[in-house]
């Protein structure tokens, strides 16, 4: 079945909500990126810490770990609940985030993780990123979001899996669409060039956000890296379709979802988003003098 047939149309929704969803569900997932910062080999991009999405039941999983059984954790956001799962098919052990603060949640993964075999003695919090001040990071407990707002948040990365497999497989470098828990996106990313001593100098990456300080709405976006002095915002190309130029903190193109609920059918929807991450990703890589995707 063609990815766009599997597109669900976005309505609107009050971004409070969203943005409260979204913090819940953003501390939650770093007990997962805790256990994979703990008995996961370190990479150097930090992939250790990276989860999937698994549209069919509105989880994010972790990666698996090695254990007796080997697991993964995985927070279920319909039953807001933190799942041990053997494999993708056998749920196990599972605690319930509702009420509970971040010190709780922590003793249950880690006693869980010691039965487990994985480790002998207690898991480190991840030191290396901070996620946005919070009270959950002071105590303050678990809420389980609005039955409206998990569903709307999990039609936004189902979307963003299927139109982002779909680009990244344009290119056979690109890396494997997964959501990142320090920023909380859901993207991938291309090495065009790299340095004399193997380190990647040029990229292109395209993916999925969650409201920031610039835009208060979850947007697409698509960015880059490369030496300043070959991308002046002066030479930025006026695109068609939807998005703009961000400059703001960072430098690439954006589209606020809230832009695409405005679109009548799930199928415009589909085919608007399409185009932005096709003429944003054929601008970038024609800024970095690289060769175009035309013909889209």
């Amino acid at each position: 079945m063609h990815w766009k047939n599997l597109w669900k149309e976005l309505t609107p929704h009050p971004l409070s909500s969203i943005k409260q969803a979204t913090e819940q569900y953003h501390h939650a997932i770093q007990f997962i990126a805790m256990c994979g910062n703990n008995l996961l080999p370190g990479q150097t991009d930090d992939s250790q810490t990276n989860l999937e999405w698994w549209p069919d039941r509105s989880s994010f999983s972790g990666r698996r770990i090695p254990g007796k059984p080997t697991f993964r954790l995985v927070l279920d956001t319909q039953d807001f609940s933190l799942i041990f799962y053997r494999d993708v098919r056998h749920p196990g052990e599972y605690l319930s985030l509702d009420g509970l603060n971040e010190k709780e949640v922590y003793s249950w993964v880690n006693d869980m993780t010691l039965r487990k075999g994985s480790h002998t003695g207690s898991l480190r919090r991840i030191q290396h990123y901070r996620t946005p001040p919070h009270p959950l990071s002071e105590g303050a407990t678990f809420t389980t979001p609005s039955s409206s707002a998990q569903d709307i948040l999990a039609a936004y990365r189902s979307n963003a899996d299927l139109i982002l497999a779909h680009m990244a497989a344009k290119f056979p470098s690109a890396s494997p669409v997964r959501v990142w828990p320090h920023h909380f996106d859901t993207g991938s990313s291309v090495p065009l060039t790299f340095d004399t001593d193997s380190q990647i100098s040029e990229a292109v990456g395209f993916g999925l956000a969650i409201p920031d300080m610039y835009t208060p709405d979850y947007y697409f976006y698509v960015n880059f890296l490369a030496k300043e002095s070959k991308l002046p915002i002066a030479s930025f190309p006026t695109l068609e379709g939807l998005g703009k130029w961000h400059t703001e903190g960072w430098v690439g193109r954006i589209l606020p979802l809230s832009k695409v609920v405005e679109l009548s059918s799930s199928t415009q929807q589909a085919e608007a988003v399409e185009g932005f991450f096709y003429h944003g990703v054929d601008a970038v890589l024609g800024l970095l003098g690289k060769a175009s995707l035309k013909p889209f």
